[in-house]
């Protein structure tokens, strides 16, 4: 995914259909994931954010389709 703008380390996100299995910042640098039923939180360190565009890849425990 692409973080264009930070608001602090932490970007909430609605809920996945599916668990997230992996992270990794393909922009360089750490990411922590927490999952629950009702969203995810990625948090990345203000060191680590990029100030155009940060790349999150999340590997997830099937296809992420929606629908």
């Amino acid at each position: 995914m692409h973080a264009l703008k930070w608001n602090g380390d932490t970007i909430t996100l609605p809920a996945l259909p599916r668990k997230i299995v992996q992270s990794c910042v393909l922009t360089g640098g750490v990411v922590q994931v927490v999952q629950t039923e009702m969203a995810f939180y990625l948090t990345v360190a203000k060191h680590d954010q990029q100030e155009i565009d940060t790349i999150i890849k999340l590997t997830l425990d099937g296809p992420a389709d929606l629908w």
